[in-house]
Formats: C-alpha cells, sequence, structure tokens
C-alpha cells in the first residue's frame, strides 16, 4: 500500500479485540517512532509499552483521577470550554476504561527533555507511530487524555520519570473491532502564491 493510501485509511479505533499484539510488530511500530525527525536531531522521547491488564487499570484509575482534578481548575474550562469540560468530567467519573478503551496495548510518548518548540517532535513522532501500526494491521487512537496522570506520584513512580519528563500523549494499539466512517476534512485550505 503506498503511504498516501495508509494516510487516508487511517481512523482512530475505540473498540479492540481481546488479542495479543506480537512483540515484533511492537518493536516495529516503535521503531517508527524512533525514526522520526526531531529538532537538532535530539529524539527528545522516551516510550512505555504497557500490555500487562493489572498495570494498564492502574494508569487508568490515576489518569481518571487527575483529569477529574485538572477540569475543576480554571485553565480546562478556559482551555475546552464548559460544555466539554462537563463531558470529560463524566469520562472521569466512569467505572468503564474510557481512557485507554481496554486496548490491548497502551503506549505512552514521554518528552524527555523541553526543546522550547512545544511538542511538535512528539508529534511527528506520534504520527510516525500511528501510521506504521496502520501499515501492519494494527489500529490506534492518541489519546490527549492521558497527560494529566503524569501529575500522579503513583504514574512517575511506576514509570519511572525523571522530574523533568512528561507525558506527551498516550497511544492506543490493537487488533479492531469496529470499523469506523471516515470524517469529513476541511480541503479549503490551502492558498497558493503562484
Amino acid at each position: 500500500m503506498k503511504l498516501i493510501d495508509i494516510i487516508k485509511s487511517r481512523r482512530s479505533v475505540r473498540k479492540y479485540q481481546d488479542k495479543p499484539i506480537p512483540k515484533g510488530l511492537l518493536e516495529q511500530i516503535l521503531e517508527g517512532g524512533m525514526r522520526a525527525p526531531s529538532s537538532m536531531n535530539r529524539q527528545p522521547w522516551r516510550f512505555v509499552v504497557v500490555t500487562n491488564a493489572d498495570e494498564k487499570k492502574i494508569l487508568v484509575d490515576e489518569a481518571k483521577k487527575e483529569l477529574g482534578t485538572y477540569l475543576l481548575t480554571d485553565d480546562a474550562k478556559k482551555k475546552w470550554g464548559e460544555e466539554a469540560a462537563m463531558r470529560f468530567m463524566e469520562r472521569a467519573k466512569s467505572d468503564e476504561d474510557v481512557i485507554f478503551y481496554n486496548a490491548p496495548v497502551v503506549v505512552l510518548v514521554l518528552q524527555t527533555m523541553d526543546l522550547g518548540n512545544g511538542n511538535f517532535d512528539h508529534g511527528l513522532c506520534t504520527e510516525n507511530i500511528l501510521l506504521s501500526a496502520h501499515s501492519l494491521g494494527i489500529s490506534s487512537c492518541p489519546i490527549g487524555l492521558s497527560r494529566p496522570m503524569g501529575n500522579s506520584p503513583v504514574v512517575r513512580e511506576k514509570l519511572g520519570m525523571k522530574e523533568d519528563e512528561k507525558i506527551v500523549i498516550g497511544i492506543c494499539l490493537g487488533y479492531a473491532d469496529e470499523v469506523p466512517d471516515e470524517k469529513e476534512r476541511n480541503y479549503d485550505v490551502v492558498t497558493w502564491l503562484e
């Protein structure tokens, strides 16, 4: 499959089969992330791969707890708006895994140094992981709501996070148990200076 076809056909999946992903495939997917370009080739990332169900449950519980705390702040309401913050609060209070959707694998992308360019490098790395996974028949979903769990002392210790490390994003990986529809795209975003 051509790269453009991989890009066009990738979807964010939130329902997964209860089927493990072979370690060899996970290593290929992560290599895709490691090969992303980065400012001055600093590669300011590290990955934590979670496959153990008990460990994922701890992460989900801590993510929901920290998300609930964050949603009470003015910053959250300003960032997402009152309506979205209330919707996310329902997720934070849910008994279900509304963070990682019971995915067989969760990859956490950590920032290991602040290069002053925001999360640009990590975005490139994450997209490489998503596209690498799709090219190998593995579905994925980037999870921004996993970021607040980086404030949890339990999570920081469990992941061996250094003081200056941050969770940039979580990524669910697994074999799809759904086929999401294609989302509408806005193609009226290009200005040509000819």
